[in-house]
């Protein structure tokens, strides 16, 4: 699991995640885990004070290609999608699109991917 200042995130190996908690920037807030809707399924996961990144593995025929969502405040840019407003559902962040991504990680304002 991961978490930010006042909700958990949960990755099963199934690749769905779930949150628990108050998601303020996301509108969210539930103390039961809800599961969070991705196009394809998570393998990675990490939290920032008020935002979450997500690392889908995106099947595409024989070859498997990361991408990247990020979802929640994006004070300072920190969400990587081109503005400032907050997210209330995950957003891809689209320059990453074709790349192998490996790991995403927030930190309170920001992120770094490797």
């Amino acid at each position: 699991p991961d978490a930010g200042e006042s909700y958990t995130a949960f990755l099963n190996s199934r690749g769905v995640v779930y949150i628990s908690g108050h998601l303020s920037s996301a509108n969210k807030q539930t103390t039961s885990p809800i599961e969070i809707q991705l196009p394809f399924w998570c393998v990675s996961i990490s939290g920032g004070l008020s935002h979450l990144l997500f690392v889908c593995e995106n099947p595409d025929g024989n070859n498997f290609e990361n991408s990247i969502y990020s979802w929640g405040s994006a004070k300072k840019g920190v969400l990587g999608i081109g503005q400032l407003t907050q997210c209330t559902s995950p957003q891809s962040i689209d320059m990453f699109v074709g790349c192998c991504l490996v790991s995403a990680n927030f930190g309170c304002d920001s992120f770094g991917i490797a």
